[in-house]
């Protein structure tokens, strides 16, 4: 998670490559450590707890999609640097408000996860003025941030509760840390 948090300043295809390659490891890291568990297939995991990785819609592909208690966050993670907000504003916008899996309805949100938000950018604002999130990783408080949109959207614990400083977050995160299965996530 900490490679998330520091600016990427890599150009072009490579940007691209090394992107893809960190998106599931980071979204998988991050959703196991806030108590979700992996499933290949959420039609048949509709009551749990539970996110996918890369999953396809009918009009979108998002990186992750966490899903509980019949609500839904489709997540994007995105290496776009800054001055990019509009490509940033898009993957917030892009989702439908409602999406069934397993033949059920399900509320949806978005969240987007970055690398870096402009100074001065209006990002943030416009994502909530539609019900989305846009958080940083240039933030370091960025994976509590996300703990508590998760929370607070799903209905779940938040594991970061009681967390105020960095070091405490960056202890939760030392502890969970075991509970995650890096080599599956590389080798995705």
């Amino acid at each position: 998670l900490s490679l998330g948090s520091q600016t990427l300043t890599i150009r072009g295809s490579e940007k691209s490559l090394h992107g893809k390659y960190f998106e599931k490891l980071i979204l998988g890291s991050l959703f196991t450590i806030l108590g979700f568990e992996y499933a290949e297939n959420l039609d048949e995991n509709i009551d749990r707890k539970c996110f996918t990785l890369s999953l396809r819609s009918d009009d979108r592909e998002s990186d992750a999609t966490v899903l509980f208690n019949r609500k839904i966050i489709r997540v994007d993670i995105g290496f776009i640097g800054r001055g990019n907000t509009e490509i940033s504003l898009d993957k917030v916008s892009r989702f439908r408000w409602m999406d069934a899996i397993g033949g059920v309805k399900h509320h949806v949100s978005t969240m987007v996860i970055v690398d870096v938000i402009g100074d001065g950018s209006r990002i943030s604002n416009m994502a909530e003025e539609i019900d989305g999130k846009i958080e940083a990783m240039s933030n370091p408080y960025w994976v509590k941030n996300v703990a508590t949109h998760v929370s607070e959207k799903l209905g779940v614990e938040n594991v970061f509760d009681g967390c105020e400083s960095l070091r405490d977050i960056q202890n939760k995160i030392s502890q969970r840390l075991d509970l995650v299965d890096l080599e599956k996530y590389i080798q995705m």
